[in-house]
């Protein structure tokens, strides 16, 4: 007898939001959570480390960007290997290089050797990003998904605001060594919690003959309703030879442009300011616990305003919802400089 063939999408939108998904979401949102702590980490020590080491801001400058590109290969190079082998064998993956990679840092006495590790734990945090939203995605009910996914997202400028507040206390008693340690210890602890509680992603294993006894497994956890005689199928809207060529496919061309040009211009603004606003506080004659607590208002708005606009989202026009949140940021952008320009 032919087997049934079931949308793995399908099951999940039709199902009550279990306690796996929830589990999964939670998961991908602590992870993102620990990415945005070390993306922010640099931002929050720089003043501190300039003067252990006797060195001027713009010198600096190398390792602020080495940990962008860094992040922009590992978002890549890894997003195409998750879809090659799973996203959970890369988030792991990604785990053990940001651990490896920051504890490392703790190490170096210059500016050139912090400049490389902070690329190669850019890699890592590149790839936790994306993969753990994805994983999110996957798990999360069309009929919540925005807001779900926007939660599991605000754990990233959560991370970053964390820090802004743990480096609040840890810098003025263990200096920058401490705040990295921190920084390297969370991730590593993670690891063994992802290998045992995190499901593999829904749609790299739908389909695959290897994965789906698993999958059935995983789908009774969240329907309640078990039936081995089912072979779900990853539904993809568009067919085409590789997920690099469905970007540029003619039916999605034109919003991967719009979603690049968009996000290249608030992800600029937003890692500008993440990176420097701690420096630009500290040389306006901040001591160093105001400074960080200031510094992690931006990304604490970040989590409030993203909860806020997915709410909306899900009810009005994302080009009004958009619109009016670029104007409010260009508006308090623009306050924020005139602020700091006369303390």
């Amino acid at each position: 007898m032919e087997d049934n063939r079931l949308a793995i999408s399908d099951v999940i939108n039709a199902a009550p939001l279990s306690a796996l998904q929830i589990r999964v979401l939670l998961l991908c949102c602590i992870m993102v959570v620990l990415d945005g702590f070390d993306a922010a980490v640099i931002g929050y020590i720089a003043p501190t480390l300039t003067k252990a080491w006797h060195i001027s801001p713009q010198q600096l400058a190398p390792v602020f960007a080495a940990g962008l590109f860094g992040m922009f290969a590992g978002a890549t190079g890894f997003g195409i290997l998750a879809d090659r082998y799973g996203r959970k064998i890369i988030l792991i993956l990604s785990l053990m290089i940001v651990a490896t990679g920051t504890l490392a840092t703790i190490l170096t006495d210059s500016v050139m050797e912090m400049t490389a590790l902070r690329f190669i734990t850019g890699i890592g945090m590149g790839a936790i990003l994306p993969n753990s939203i994805t994983l999110a995605s996957e798990y999360s009910p069309a009929r919540s998904k925005i807001l779900l996914v926007t939660l599991s997202y605000s754990g990233f400028t959560l991370g970053l605001a964390a820090g802004g507040w743990i480096a609040g206390s840890i810098l003025p008693i263990f200096q920058w060594h401490g705040l990295l340690l921190v920084g390297g210890l969370a991730p590593l602890i993670l690891i063994p919690i992802t290998i045992v509680w995190l499901p593999e992603s829904l749609c790299f294993m739908a389909g695959r003959d290897r994965y789906r006894k698993k999958l059935n497994h995983i789908v009774s956890k969240i329907t309640g309703i078990k039936n081995e005689a089912v072979c779900y199928i990853n539904n993809e809207t568009v067919r085409v030879s590789s997920p690099v060529a469905a970007l540029f496919h003619r039916d999605t061309i034109r919003v991967t442009l719009v979603l690049w040009c968009a996000f290249f211009a608030f992800m600029f603004v937003f890692y500008l300011l993440t990176s420097w606003l701690p420096l630009i506080l500290s040389k306006s004659g901040y001591p160093v616990a105001e400074m960080t607590h200031i510094a992690a208002m931006l990304p604490l708005g970040g989590v409030l305003g993203g909860i806020v606009m997915a709410t909306l989202l899900d009810r009005l026009s994302s080009l009004h919802v958009l619109t009016v949140a670029s104007v409010i940021a260009a508006i308090t952008l623009t306050l924020t400089g005139a602020q700091l320009a006369h303390p």
